[in-house]
């Protein structure tokens, strides 16, 4: 039967290990940004006629807020909510420069979350003249056109998977302690 110390030793990793491993779940409950289009500080030769955020959860209706602002001020922007999609359709064309866009919204738990996202408009003015062509070892050069679509390609991330890399880090080393000490109890024993 092992002591009360080493009982207690137990509890208190047990503990440690839940505090760490819960809020990797209670993160994962709120709703968040699943993708932003125009991608966030993506390049377009070509201006869009819309803004989306879509999240993880549907969004309530009536709660979202954009605001499109650019290298002439506030850009005017009719906002339509569908399902866990925010829309923003620009009431006008867009120029060259670059643009911030500001949303807010609340989602289907109740919480209202926020955040922004930029882009920048670059109007090609003329054709450039062809270069030389490229020595046979070297890489073609992309097209504008190419970097613009790499540049809007959405990227995620996931930092529940990292919350739960480091909660199981946690727990195996918690593991090794309580091995470590059910050991030295062990030869303790008589």
């Amino acid at each position: 039967m092992p002591s009360r110390g080493l009982a207690q030793v137990l509890l208190a990793l047990g503990i440690a290990a839940a505090t760490v491993l819960a809020p990797a779940g209670a993160a994962e409950a709120h709703s968040g940004v699943r993708e932003v289009v125009p991608a966030d500080g993506s390049v377009l030769s070509v201006p869009p006629h819309q803004v989306q955020v879509t999240f993880t959860e549907n969004v309530l209706e009536n709660t979202a807020r954009m605001k499109v602002t650019g290298p002439q001020g506030e850009v005017p922007v009719r906002v339509a909510t569908a399902g866990p999609s925010v829309t923003g359709s620009l009431g006008q064309a867009l120029t060259s420069g670059s643009f911030t866009v500001l949303w807010r919204v609340t989602s289907a738990d109740g919480h209202p979350i926020s955040g922004n996202f930029t882009f920048q408009v670059s109007a090609a003015t003329t054709a450039p003249s062809p270069a030389p062509s490229p020595a046979p070892s070297s890489p073609p050069a992309p097209t504008p056109s190419a970097v613009a679509s790499a540049a809007a390609t959405p990227t995620t991330t996931d930092s529940g998977a990292a919350r739960l890399l480091i909660g199981a880090g946690a727990v195996l080393a918690a593991a090794a302690g309580i091995g470590g000490l059910w050991a030295r109890y062990r030869r303790s024993q008589p």
